[in-house]
Protein backbone atom coordinates (compact mmCIF):
# COMPACT_ATOMS: atom_id res chain seq x y z
CA UNK A 1 0.00 0.00 0.00
CA UNK A 2 1.27 3.45 -0.84
CA UNK A 3 1.88 5.75 2.17
CA UNK A 4 -0.87 8.31 2.72
CA UNK A 5 -0.44 11.89 1.68
CA UNK A 6 0.21 14.33 4.47
CA UNK A 7 -3.29 15.72 4.02
CA UNK A 8 -6.07 13.34 3.15
CA UNK A 9 -8.78 11.12 4.44
CA UNK A 10 -8.68 10.43 8.15
CA UNK A 11 -8.20 6.87 9.38
CA UNK A 12 -10.95 7.59 11.92
CA UNK A 13 -14.43 9.14 11.79
CA UNK A 14 -14.64 12.91 11.86
CA UNK A 15 -15.55 14.12 15.38
CA UNK A 16 -18.77 16.06 15.73
CA UNK A 17 -17.11 19.40 16.60
CA UNK A 18 -14.70 19.35 13.64
CA UNK A 19 -15.91 21.39 10.61
CA UNK A 20 -16.68 19.49 7.43
CA UNK A 21 -14.05 21.54 5.59
CA UNK A 22 -11.27 20.41 7.93
CA UNK A 23 -8.67 18.02 6.50
CA UNK A 24 -6.76 15.34 8.37
CA UNK A 25 -3.00 16.05 8.65
CA UNK A 26 -1.18 12.72 9.01
CA UNK A 27 2.11 14.33 10.09
CA UNK A 28 0.50 16.33 12.87
CA UNK A 29 -2.20 13.74 13.63
CA UNK A 30 -4.71 16.53 13.73
CA UNK A 31 -7.63 18.02 11.87
CA UNK A 32 -6.78 21.33 10.17
CA UNK A 33 -9.29 23.90 9.00
CA UNK A 34 -7.99 26.99 7.21
CA UNK A 35 -8.62 29.36 4.32
CA UNK A 36 -6.46 31.03 1.68
CA UNK A 37 -6.45 34.24 -0.30
CA UNK A 38 -6.31 34.49 -4.09
CA UNK A 39 -2.50 34.10 -3.98
CA UNK A 40 -2.76 30.84 -2.08
CA UNK A 41 -1.54 32.34 1.20
CA UNK A 42 -3.14 31.48 4.52
CA UNK A 43 -5.78 34.12 5.18
CA UNK A 44 -8.48 34.15 7.84
CA UNK A 45 -9.11 31.65 10.60
CA UNK A 46 -6.93 28.59 11.13
CA UNK A 47 -8.25 25.96 13.54
CA UNK A 48 -6.49 22.76 14.60
CA UNK A 49 -8.25 19.89 16.38
CA UNK A 50 -6.92 16.68 17.90
CA UNK A 51 -8.08 13.21 16.82
CA UNK A 52 -11.09 13.36 19.13
CA UNK A 53 -12.02 16.89 18.13
CA UNK A 54 -10.34 18.53 21.11
CA UNK A 55 -9.05 22.06 20.37
CA UNK A 56 -5.32 22.52 19.87
CA UNK A 57 -4.92 25.91 18.21
CA UNK A 58 -7.03 28.87 17.11
CA UNK A 59 -5.16 31.42 15.04
CA UNK A 60 -5.80 34.20 12.56
CA UNK A 61 -3.82 34.86 9.38
CA UNK A 62 -3.64 37.88 7.10
CA UNK A 63 -2.02 37.40 3.69
CA UNK A 64 0.21 34.57 4.85
CA UNK A 65 1.19 36.08 8.20
CA UNK A 66 -0.15 35.44 11.68
CA UNK A 67 -2.16 38.51 12.58
CA UNK A 68 -4.78 38.72 15.29
CA UNK A 69 -5.89 36.91 18.41
CA UNK A 70 -4.85 33.31 19.10
CA UNK A 71 -5.42 30.54 21.62
CA UNK A 72 -3.28 27.46 22.24
CA UNK A 73 -4.39 24.45 24.26
CA UNK A 74 -2.71 21.76 26.34
CA UNK A 75 -3.21 18.10 25.41
CA UNK A 76 -5.95 18.03 28.03
CA UNK A 77 -7.79 20.74 26.04
CA UNK A 78 -7.22 23.21 28.88
CA UNK A 79 -6.19 26.67 27.76
CA UNK A 80 -2.40 27.00 27.48
CA UNK A 81 -1.91 30.50 26.06
CA UNK A 82 -3.90 33.49 24.82
CA UNK A 83 -2.54 36.53 23.07
CA UNK A 84 -2.26 38.06 19.64
CA UNK A 85 0.08 38.43 16.72
CA UNK A 86 0.79 41.59 14.77
CA UNK A 87 2.40 41.14 11.35
CA UNK A 88 3.59 37.63 12.26
CA UNK A 89 5.14 38.61 15.61
CA UNK A 90 3.86 38.23 19.15
CA UNK A 91 2.58 41.63 20.23
CA UNK A 92 0.84 43.07 23.26
CA UNK A 93 -0.24 41.00 26.26
CA UNK A 94 0.22 37.23 26.19
CA UNK A 95 -0.97 35.03 29.09
CA UNK A 96 0.29 31.46 29.54
CA UNK A 97 -1.28 28.91 31.89
CA UNK A 98 0.27 25.77 33.34
CA UNK A 99 -1.23 22.39 32.53
CA UNK A 100 -1.58 21.60 36.23
CA UNK A 101 0.92 21.71 39.09
CA UNK A 102 4.00 22.03 36.93
CA UNK A 103 5.52 25.33 35.83
CA UNK A 104 7.51 23.45 33.15
CA UNK A 105 4.32 23.25 31.10
CA UNK A 106 4.63 27.04 30.69
CA UNK A 107 8.39 27.06 30.03
CA UNK A 108 11.31 25.06 31.32
CA UNK A 109 13.66 27.73 32.61
CA UNK A 110 13.82 31.14 34.27
CA UNK A 111 10.48 30.80 35.99
CA UNK A 112 9.59 30.46 39.70
CA UNK A 113 8.50 26.83 40.32
CA UNK A 114 5.22 27.94 41.92
CA UNK A 115 4.18 29.80 38.75
CA UNK A 116 0.83 28.78 37.32
CA UNK A 117 0.23 31.89 35.17
CA UNK A 118 2.75 33.94 33.24
CA UNK A 119 1.88 37.35 31.80
CA UNK A 120 4.17 38.90 29.19
CA UNK A 121 4.06 42.12 27.20
CA UNK A 122 5.52 41.84 23.70
CA UNK A 123 6.53 44.21 20.92
CA UNK A 124 7.55 42.67 17.58
CA UNK A 125 8.22 39.33 19.27
CA UNK A 126 10.43 40.84 21.97
CA UNK A 127 9.43 40.55 25.63
CA UNK A 128 9.17 44.00 27.20
CA UNK A 129 8.11 42.82 30.66
CA UNK A 130 6.72 39.77 32.40
CA UNK A 131 5.06 38.82 35.68
CA UNK A 132 4.52 35.48 37.44
CA UNK A 133 1.47 34.39 39.43
CA UNK A 134 0.72 31.50 41.78
CA UNK A 135 -2.33 29.23 41.59
CA UNK A 136 -4.36 31.60 43.79
CA UNK A 137 -3.54 34.55 41.51
CA UNK A 138 -1.08 36.18 43.88
CA UNK A 139 2.05 37.66 42.27
CA UNK A 140 5.39 35.92 42.75
CA UNK A 141 8.00 38.57 43.39
CA UNK A 142 11.42 38.19 41.81
CA UNK A 143 14.27 40.67 41.90
CA UNK A 144 14.14 41.18 38.14
CA UNK A 145 10.36 40.96 37.80
CA UNK A 146 8.12 43.74 36.58
CA UNK A 147 5.48 45.10 38.93
CA UNK A 148 2.78 42.48 38.42
CA UNK A 149 -0.02 45.02 38.62
CA UNK A 150 1.44 46.88 35.65
CA UNK A 151 1.58 43.96 33.20
CA UNK A 152 -1.38 44.52 30.89
CA UNK A 153 -2.55 45.05 27.33
CA UNK A 154 -1.66 48.57 26.14
CA UNK A 155 -2.93 48.46 22.56
CA UNK A 156 -5.95 50.58 23.50
CA UNK A 157 -3.98 53.28 25.30
CA UNK A 158 -3.97 55.41 22.16
CA UNK A 159 -7.74 55.87 22.54
CA UNK A 160 -7.42 57.53 25.94
CA UNK A 161 -6.61 61.08 24.88
CA UNK A 162 -9.41 63.60 25.11
CA UNK A 163 -10.93 65.19 22.05
CA UNK A 164 -9.61 68.72 22.18
CA UNK A 165 -7.51 70.87 19.85
CA UNK A 166 -4.75 68.34 19.26
CA UNK A 167 -2.16 70.64 17.60
CA UNK A 168 -1.80 72.41 20.95
CA UNK A 169 -0.58 69.12 22.45
CA UNK A 170 2.23 68.63 19.95
CA UNK A 171 5.73 69.86 20.81
CA UNK A 172 7.16 70.97 17.47
CA UNK A 173 10.93 71.09 17.01
CA UNK A 174 13.07 74.12 16.28
CA UNK A 175 14.16 74.33 12.64
CA UNK A 176 16.44 76.58 10.67
CA UNK A 177 14.95 79.96 9.87
CA UNK A 178 16.11 79.41 6.30
CA UNK A 179 13.64 76.51 5.91
CA UNK A 180 10.06 77.62 5.53
CA UNK A 181 6.72 76.49 4.22
CA UNK A 182 3.60 78.53 3.62
CA UNK A 183 -0.08 77.86 3.15
CA UNK A 184 -0.77 78.02 -0.59
CA UNK A 185 -4.37 76.88 -0.70
CA UNK A 186 -6.93 79.66 -1.27
CA UNK A 187 -9.14 80.48 1.71
CA UNK A 188 -12.22 79.05 0.00
CA UNK A 189 -10.52 75.71 -0.63
CA UNK A 190 -9.21 75.50 2.91
CA UNK A 191 -12.65 76.27 4.35
CA UNK A 192 -14.22 73.62 2.13
CA UNK A 193 -11.63 71.09 3.30
CA UNK A 194 -12.41 71.92 6.96
CA UNK A 195 -16.12 71.38 6.33
CA UNK A 196 -15.44 68.06 4.57
CA UNK A 197 -13.26 66.97 7.48
CA UNK A 198 -16.11 67.87 9.85
CA UNK A 199 -18.49 65.69 7.82
CA UNK A 200 -16.08 62.77 8.15
CA UNK A 201 -16.01 63.28 11.93
CA UNK A 202 -19.80 63.45 11.90
CA UNK A 203 -20.06 60.13 10.00
CA UNK A 204 -17.95 58.37 12.62
CA UNK A 205 -19.84 59.98 15.50
CA UNK A 206 -23.16 58.73 14.12
CA UNK A 207 -21.91 55.12 14.35
CA UNK A 208 -20.38 55.49 17.81
CA UNK A 209 -22.76 57.64 19.83
CA UNK A 210 -25.06 54.70 20.68
CA UNK A 211 -22.79 51.64 21.05
CA UNK A 212 -19.71 53.46 22.38
CA UNK A 213 -20.49 57.03 23.47
CA UNK A 214 -17.19 57.24 25.40
CA UNK A 215 -15.36 56.85 22.10
CA UNK A 216 -17.52 59.16 20.03
CA UNK A 217 -15.98 62.48 18.93
CA UNK A 218 -17.72 65.75 19.86
CA UNK A 219 -20.61 67.09 17.80
CA UNK A 220 -19.13 69.33 15.08
CA UNK A 221 -22.35 70.00 13.19
CA UNK A 222 -21.98 73.68 14.13
CA UNK A 223 -19.18 73.85 11.54
CA UNK A 224 -21.53 72.73 8.79
CA UNK A 225 -23.67 75.70 7.83
CA UNK A 226 -22.45 74.65 4.39
CA UNK A 227 -21.89 71.04 3.37
CA UNK A 228 -19.61 70.71 0.35
CA UNK A 229 -20.08 67.34 -1.29
CA UNK A 230 -17.70 64.55 -0.34
CA UNK A 231 -16.14 63.53 -3.63
CA UNK A 232 -14.76 60.37 -5.23
CA UNK A 233 -12.89 60.81 -8.50
CA UNK A 234 -9.59 60.33 -10.34
CA UNK A 235 -7.11 62.99 -11.36
CA UNK A 236 -5.25 62.71 -14.63
CA UNK A 237 -1.56 61.94 -14.21
CA UNK A 238 1.46 62.39 -16.51
CA UNK A 239 1.89 59.65 -19.07
CA UNK A 240 3.17 56.49 -17.44
CA UNK A 241 1.96 57.43 -13.96
CA UNK A 242 -1.10 55.98 -12.29
CA UNK A 243 -4.04 58.37 -11.90
CA UNK A 244 -4.34 60.04 -8.52
CA UNK A 245 -7.43 58.85 -6.67
CA UNK A 246 -9.45 61.18 -4.46
CA UNK A 247 -11.69 59.48 -1.90
CA UNK A 248 -13.34 61.84 0.55
CA UNK A 249 -16.16 59.50 1.56
CA UNK A 250 -15.29 57.41 4.60
CA UNK A 251 -15.90 53.70 4.06
CA UNK A 252 -17.17 52.49 7.44
CA UNK A 253 -19.36 49.56 6.44
CA UNK A 254 -18.61 46.27 8.22
CA UNK A 255 -15.93 47.85 10.46
CA UNK A 256 -15.83 46.96 14.12
CA UNK A 257 -16.65 49.59 16.73
CA UNK A 258 -12.95 49.84 17.56
CA UNK A 259 -12.01 50.45 13.93
CA UNK A 260 -14.69 53.12 13.57
CA UNK A 261 -13.38 54.73 16.77
CA UNK A 262 -9.91 54.85 15.26
CA UNK A 263 -11.22 56.33 12.00
CA UNK A 264 -12.93 58.97 14.15
CA UNK A 265 -9.61 59.93 15.71
CA UNK A 266 -7.94 60.18 12.31
CA UNK A 267 -10.81 62.35 11.09
CA UNK A 268 -10.45 64.53 14.18
CA UNK A 269 -6.71 64.89 13.53
CA UNK A 270 -7.39 66.07 9.99
CA UNK A 271 -10.03 68.56 11.15
CA UNK A 272 -7.84 70.05 13.88
CA UNK A 273 -4.73 70.40 11.76
CA UNK A 274 -6.58 71.94 8.82
CA UNK A 275 -7.82 74.61 11.22
CA UNK A 276 -4.29 74.99 12.60
CA UNK A 277 -2.92 75.45 9.08
CA UNK A 278 -5.25 78.42 8.65
CA UNK A 279 -3.75 79.96 11.78
CA UNK A 280 -6.52 79.01 14.23
CA UNK A 281 -5.93 77.85 17.80
CA UNK A 282 -9.28 76.12 18.07
CA UNK A 283 -11.85 74.58 15.76
CA UNK A 284 -13.65 76.99 13.48
CA UNK A 285 -14.15 78.22 9.94
CA UNK A 286 -11.47 80.87 9.31
CA UNK A 287 -12.33 84.29 7.90
CA UNK A 288 -8.77 84.73 6.69
CA UNK A 289 -5.56 82.70 6.57
CA UNK A 290 -2.82 83.52 9.02
CA UNK A 291 -0.32 80.81 8.15
CA UNK A 292 1.48 79.48 11.23
CA UNK A 293 5.19 80.16 11.43
CA UNK A 294 5.78 76.53 12.44
CA UNK A 295 4.27 74.94 9.32
CA UNK A 296 7.64 73.69 8.09
CA UNK A 297 8.53 72.45 11.58
CA UNK A 298 5.25 70.52 11.69
CA UNK A 299 6.03 68.84 8.35
CA UNK A 300 9.51 67.87 9.55
CA UNK A 301 8.14 66.67 12.87
CA UNK A 302 5.48 64.41 11.35
CA UNK A 303 7.96 62.82 8.93
CA UNK A 304 10.43 62.13 11.73
CA UNK A 305 7.73 60.69 13.95
CA UNK A 306 6.47 58.41 11.18
CA UNK A 307 9.97 57.10 10.46
CA UNK A 308 10.68 56.38 14.13
CA UNK A 309 7.34 54.72 14.81
CA UNK A 310 7.45 52.55 11.68
CA UNK A 311 10.91 51.36 12.74
CA UNK A 312 9.55 50.56 16.24
CA UNK A 313 11.89 53.17 17.71
CA UNK A 314 9.51 54.88 20.14
CA UNK A 315 10.35 58.15 21.81
CA UNK A 316 11.91 57.87 25.29
CA UNK A 317 9.67 58.49 28.32
CA UNK A 318 11.03 62.02 28.68
CA UNK A 319 9.64 62.91 25.23
CA UNK A 320 5.96 62.05 25.26
CA UNK A 321 4.43 63.29 22.04
CA UNK A 322 0.80 62.20 22.01
CA UNK A 323 -1.46 62.62 25.04
CA UNK A 324 1.39 61.89 27.45
CA UNK A 325 1.87 58.31 26.26
CA UNK A 326 5.08 56.53 27.18
CA UNK A 327 5.74 55.01 23.76
CA UNK A 328 8.49 52.73 25.09
CA UNK A 329 5.76 50.60 26.71
CA UNK A 330 3.47 50.34 23.67
CA UNK A 331 3.20 47.26 21.44
CA UNK A 332 3.93 47.45 17.74
CA UNK A 333 0.22 47.59 16.90
CA UNK A 334 -0.17 50.82 18.88
CA UNK A 335 2.99 52.31 17.36
CA UNK A 336 1.58 51.54 13.92
CA UNK A 337 -1.63 53.38 14.84
CA UNK A 338 0.40 56.38 15.98
CA UNK A 339 2.33 56.36 12.71
CA UNK A 340 -1.02 56.43 10.90
CA UNK A 341 -2.04 59.41 13.05
CA UNK A 342 1.06 61.35 12.00
CA UNK A 343 0.62 60.39 8.34
CA UNK A 344 -2.86 61.91 8.53
CA UNK A 345 -1.42 65.17 9.91
CA UNK A 346 1.30 65.25 7.26
CA UNK A 347 -1.21 64.65 4.47
CA UNK A 348 -3.44 67.59 5.38
CA UNK A 349 -0.43 69.88 5.85
CA UNK A 350 0.93 68.87 2.45
CA UNK A 351 -2.46 69.71 0.99
CA UNK A 352 -2.47 73.10 2.69
CA UNK A 353 1.02 73.95 1.45
CA UNK A 354 0.64 72.76 -2.16
CA UNK A 355 -1.69 74.73 -4.47
CA UNK A 356 -1.73 71.82 -6.95
CA UNK A 357 -3.43 69.52 -4.43
CA UNK A 358 -7.19 69.37 -4.87
CA UNK A 359 -8.07 67.43 -1.71
CA UNK A 360 -6.50 66.42 1.60
CA UNK A 361 -7.70 62.89 0.80
CA UNK A 362 -5.97 62.26 -2.50
CA UNK A 363 -3.87 59.12 -2.43
CA UNK A 364 -0.49 60.65 -3.27
CA UNK A 365 -0.09 62.45 0.07
CA UNK A 366 1.77 59.68 1.85
CA UNK A 367 -0.94 57.90 3.84
CA UNK A 368 0.36 54.49 2.75
CA UNK A 369 2.78 52.80 5.13
CA UNK A 370 6.29 54.21 4.89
Amino acid sequence: MNPPHRFGLSPRPRPRDVPEEAVWDFAEEAWVHNAHNARGELHGALRVFGPKGEPRLQLEYRDGKRHGAFQRFHASAKLAQVGRYFRDQLDGLSISFSAGDDSDSIRTCCIPPATRTLKQEYRNGEVLKEAFFAADGSPLAEEHQTDATDCRERDGDIFRGEYDFWPSREALPSVSSADTATVEQPLAELCAAIRRAAQRVEACRALLVEPAPHRAPPDVSWLLSERPALRSFSLCAPEGDAPVQVEEVLSLDSLSTEEVAWRARLAWSALCWLCWAAGARSLGIPERIEAPSQLYAALVHTSERIAALCASMPAPPSTRHFHGLDETLLPASALARLAEHYREIRAVLLFASDPECVSPWQDDLGRDSD
